[in-house]
């Protein structure tokens, strides 16, 4: 029965609801009249129900019309099949609040890169009565003596007359066949020479240049960056435990002129201070007035 349905189908081409009304009111007009009995109206009448089978009661609706491939009814859906997205969710790991400690701050400025020394030579004078010589070795401006235990001293012609003693403790002594004496850090000098007849001598010693003092806002800038903060940052953060910047009075050659220290540290030495003056002028007052 199938295959007379699909050859329907194809030979109709779209008219299959034509053809099954055509016959449906055909085998209706015969009604139970002996012409129904006949084997062509009979195949009609099986072709019909055949038809609405497949068609599930409605061939003559466009919306669903059987289609037949293979023995098998598939039928054509026209309302459009709405596709979800699947939406992936990000993991997002709670924030919590970071508590700041005194100790994770670093208080000085990263470490200054270590400066070169160079050698220079010194030309001075001997005294020709006994032999001695003293001053002050001319140094470019901001340098400073170092290696002491390397310093060296020849005659005009290059001859070693003495060196600084290179144990520990006494950098600077000069001592000699033909010299002896001290040399400072400074570049103050003493010596006394052996041969007073040598009119001058020189001394070949290194030298290197003194760090220079950071103003204050280099070294909030330099704290901030070993920190690895913005100086509002660094402020806040100092502002929260109590510290604060003060000029610093060490005397060390490679100071940086600040250092930070807690507040209330540096007013109650204020305060000291302020006490003793009291005290001095109090105890001047009352001297005075004896």
């Amino acid at each position: 029965m199938s295959r007379i349905i699909n050859k329907l189908a194809e030979a109709s081409g779209g008219w299959e609801v034509f053809l099954y009304q055509t016959l449906k009111e055909v085998c209706g007009a015969l009604g139970d009249t002996e012409a129904f009995q006949f084997d062509a109206v009979s195949e009609a009448k099986e072709i019909l129900e055949a038809y609405e089978e497949l068609a599930g009661g409605h061939p003559d609706k466009a919306r669903k019309r059987p289609t037949v491939v293979n023995d098998q009814s598939i039928e054509e859906v026209s309302t459009p099949v709405r596709v979800i997205p699947v939406i992936k969710t990000m993991k997002v790991e709670s924030v919590e609040n970071v508590e700041w400690k005194l100790e994770d701050i670093i208080l000085t400025p990263p470490p200054r890169r270590a400066p070169k020394s160079k050698r220079l030579k010194a030309k001075i004078s001997i005294g020709a009565d006994v032999g001695g010589s003293q001053g002050d070795l001319p140094l470019p401006a901001r340098q400073r003596i170092v290696d002491r235990q390397d310093i060296l001293i020849t005659n005009r012609s290059g001859q070693q007359l003495g060196v600084s003693n290179k144990q520990e403790g006494f950098q600077g002594q000069i001592s000699g066949k033909h010299v002896s004496g001290h040399i400072s850090v400074s570049g103050a000098y003493r010596l006394a020479f052996k041969d007073n007849t040598l009119g001058s001598a020189f001394i070949h010693f290194n030298v290197e240049s003194i760090p220079s003092k950071l103003t204050s806002k280099q070294f909030e800038e330099a704290i901030a960056t070993v920190n690895k903060l913005s100086v509002e940052d660094l402020r806040e953060r100092l502002e929260h435990f109590g510290m604060v910047y003060t000029p610093c009075k060490c005397g060390k050659d490679d100071c940086f002129g600040w250092k930070i220290v807690d507040q209330a540290v540096l007013a109650e030495a204020e305060a000291k201070r302020k006490a003793r003056l009291t005290a001095a002028r109090n105890e001047s007052s009352i001297g005075g007035g004896r």
